[in-house]
């Protein structure tokens, strides 16, 4: 999972969809379904939506667009969203696309978001994920962008009317794969030997990759009437 260990409040509030009668839960963005599978091994049903459809991975309940899921106002008891705020910026620069998500929610409904925090520690290690990230939304523009920090999210979720925010951040301990990494960034910068590719493979191979810290917020949405 790209985020080890959860956060304690999001086994809270795994603890209390769990308890209601009903619970409609929506994983956006699910990729490979790592945060749905955990919900559902916990007995949740969680529908998985990402607009592209993984021939022989985790099932995929819905295929669109994160920005604009097909649910009706009001339906929702969670959405969640993990490391999707820098890539749904990159095409929505104006977030219009939470408060879309904030109109999913029921009164009980909690929107939960996770994200890698860039403006955290100066080890090495961590300092090479953050310019790996930076080099990726410069190649992919339009499609990711840098890394969000956790006071940009909190302003961004005010300004679209979320109400009762909690937040925390986390020491991400997961592992990452560093020969992955090498190799993609090989394949990117093969036609340049002294390009941004090839100095961060060797920052890399010499300090390695870490993840560093990442946050979490936990939000409803405006109070209906």
């Amino acid at each position: 999972m790209s985020f080890c260990p959860l956060p304690d409040a999001f086994d809270d509030r795994a603890a209390h969809w769990a308890a209601l009668p009903v619970c409609r839960l929506v994983d956006l963005g699910c990729g490979q379904g790592e945060v749905a599978g955990w919900l559902e091994s916990r007995g949740l049903k969680v529908w998985g939506l990402d607009r592209r459809i993984l021939g022989d991975g985790p099932r995929q309940d819905v295929r669109a667009d994160a920005l604009h899921p097909p649910f009706g106002s009001g339906l929702l008891d969670g959405v969640l969203a993990a490391n999707l705020m820098h890539h749904a910026l990159a095409q929505d620069p104006a977030g219009v696309f939470l408060g879309r998500w904030l109109d999913l929610l029921n009164s009980r409904g909690r929107l939960f978001l996770l994200g890698d925090e860039p403006d955290a520690g100066a080890e090495p290690a961590v300092e090479n994920y953050h310019m790996l990230q930076a080099f990726l939304a410069e190649i992919m523009p339009g499609v990711r962008g840098p890394l969000v920090p956790l006071k940009q999210v909190v302003a961004r979720l005010q300004a679209a009317g979320a109400t009762d925010i909690r937040q925390g951040v986390v020491r991400n301990r997961q592992k990452m794969d560093t020969d992955t990494v090498l190799a993609m960034l090989a394949g990117t910068g093969a036609l340049e030997p002294e390009g941004a590719a090839a100095r961060l493979g060797r920052r890399i191979r010499h300090h390695g990759l870490a993840l560093g810290i990442f946050w979490w917020v936990e939000v409803r949405g405006p109070e209906r009437s």
